[in-house]
């Protein structure tokens, strides 16, 4: 299978998810009785296609779409359990910080919290993860950062013989396939669906102006820490510079410019359930409002379909299989058929490969409720194991950050095309390090520590850990599809300590960085958070343990 994932990561070019359709998964030796119960008939499928891809997210869109292209005689469905990204708040840069919060805790967000830990005195933190076509992508930063060189050239050693290819060398010219960029084109593509540049290019608006605060970020440090300045991050990570974009004159471009592309966007929210490709025609299904409840496994565990529940208003089951008025024909996979609204699950048979895109949390999820996973928690939850496999949902890890914030006076905004966080630095605050181990954001608001709505005029400086050490999981709360999954971070809570002890010097590096910033800029200004008063290495240590947060970008399960 890892043979076969390696070819298709070569066709299509962009995308991360987990294959499981491509061969028989093994199995454990199991008693006849549990045979018995678990060999049934084939069941009546609705429909039939050749890839599925669950989750319409920053990896979902590229992959199906990739599919689409390179399998044009071929049949694929991607399928989203929320809906349409086609709101303003989603859609604009401008005042990122006051619109994001509308998306956070709506229907287009999975409302998930991590469990609550003695290690951040208590606190649950709160995950928002992408119920909408674009996934996360609808509604981070838009900070469109690569991976540094050092860490794929590791990642293609450690995974040996065979691998070559996934270094940074091999990585390049699907990096560069991704975006059209203006920047130099040894590095940058100029025909991908991702429209990125430079906060600072001519391509937003106010002329590309940065902040005059993201300015000043950017000469202190060069000036008063010595952080060599970097024009061009894809080029290589270290130093401080200005952030590339994935948006253009002030308007977000999020994943779905993948299904754009294809011509399979769907609009409209819920009045439009779905989308069928033009380029190529029929290739690539799009269904909104579809939640996959667990894969199908034939008798020789070989994934062949999944059991979908389908999330449609009740003004749009129609008693006939249209769509705006248009009728199916035999040949088109709808999620509409003639069904009783009050039975809304869907048998999507696959012939080919299903594709779990759906995130570090909600894919091991779904393998966990078919039966794929460590058997003792699976056993707990009253889930028949198909597959004993400990690494599902395991391995967990996110990057965290501390906020420290200061005030300056007022008459200063955001400008108007601005994601807020402008700017990034990345150094070694430990000689050992083989390569920078904290990165700081430069936020142009004032925000409170613990939340994202700007309380004021100013600047935020967010020193994160890079590469975290702290473990956690994602499990299953019970066997209920609609049962929020048990997220365990464990943040800090790594055995040598290392998580805390790096975000305390991080802290201690940005206060450094504040400081001149301020003397560089005319009116002044004062650091609001932690304060003065948080001095010692005790005082730093309680507010770490306050204020750290998720940079929401979990992985590894």
């Amino acid at each position: 299978m890892m043979r076969r994932a390696i070819l298709a990561s070569r066709i299509l070019g962009a995308g991360v998810g987990i294959t499981v359709a491509t061969t028989s998964i093994g199995s454990p030796a199991e008693s006849e009785e549990r045979k018995r119960r678990r060999t049934t008939r084939e069941p009546k499928w609705d429909c039939e296609v050749d890839f599925l891809v669950v989750g319409a997210g920053s990896a979902g869109c590229a992959v199906s779409a990739r599919l689409a292209q390179s399998f044009p005689a071929k049949k694929t469905l991607l399928l989203e359990a929320g809906d349409t990204d086609d709101l303003p708040e989603i859609q604009t840069a401008v005042d990122y910080f006051g619109k994001v919060g509308n998306i956070f805790g709506s229907d287009r967000d999975h409302q998930y919290y991590a469990q609550g830990q003695d290690e951040l005195n208590g606190r649950a933190l709160y995950w928002p993860r992408g119920r909408l076509v674009g996934g996360c992508s609808s509604f981070n930063t838009m900070v469109f950062m690569r991976p540094p060189k050092v860490d794929l050239d590791a990642w293609a050693r450690g995974l040996g013989k065979g691998f070559e290819e996934f270094n940074w060398q091999g990585l390049l010219p699907y990096f560069k396939r991704v975006e059209t960029h203006p920047g130099d084109p040894v590095v940058h593509g100029k025909t991908g669906p991702i429209t990125v540049a430079p906060l600072n290019h001519s391509s937003h608006c106010e002329g590309g102006a940065v902040h005059f605060v993201t300015e000043a970020f950017c000469s202190a440090a060069n000036q008063a820490l010595g952080i060599p300045l970097n024009t061009d991050f894809a080029k290589g990570t270290e130093g401080v510079g200005v952030n590339d974009v994935n948006a253009c004159a002030g308007q977000r471009c999020n994943a779905a410019a993948y299904l754009k592309e294809v011509g399979a966007y769907p609009t409209g929210g819920s009045s439009k359930l779905s989308a069928v490709s033009t380029n190529p025609p029929g290739a690539l299904h799009v269904w909104l409002g579809s939640k996959v409840e667990r894969i199908l496994f034939d008798d020789n565990n070989k994934a062949v379909g999944v059991v979908i529940k389908l999330n449609i208003p009740s003004e749009d089951r129609d008693e006939e299989t249209t769509d705006k008025g248009r009728t199916f024909d035999d040949n088109e996979i709808s999620p509409r058929r003639k069904r009783d609204p009050s039975k809304m699950k869907v048998r999507v048979k696959v012939k080919k490969e299903i594709v779990l895109s759906c995130g570090a949390v909600d894919s091991p999820r779904l393998l966990l409720l078919s039966g794929i996973g460590p058997r003792e928690q699976l056993e707990d939850v009253g889930i028949d194991v198909r597959v004993d496999l400990p690494g599902v949902g395991q391995n967990l890890k996110d990057h965290l950050h501390i906020p420290i914030c200061y005030r300056i006076p007022s008459g200063v905004k955001p400008h108007s095309h601005s994601n807020i966080c402008e700017g990034s630095l990345f150094t070694r605050l430990n000689e050992s390090a083989r390569s920078p181990d904290i990165q700081l954001h430069c936020g142009t608001i004032f925000f409170e520590p613990d939340g994202f709505s700007p309380l004021g005029e100013g600047f935020t400086l967010t020193p994160s850990l890079i590469y975290p050490k702290s473990v956690g999981s994602v499990e299953l709360e019970s066997d209920d599809p609609e049962d929020k999954p048990i997220i365990n971070a464990n943040y800090l809570t790594d055995p040598a300590d290392e998580d805390f002890k790096q975000l305390v010097k991080g802290v201690r590096f940005a206060r450094k960085l504040g400081q001149a910033m301020l003397a560089q800029l005319p009116s002044g200004g004062k650091e609001a958070f932690p304060g003065p008063d948080v001095s010692t290495e005790e005082d730093i240590g309680d507010y770490v343990r306050k204020y750290v947060g998720t940079m929401y970008h979990p992985m590894g399960t």
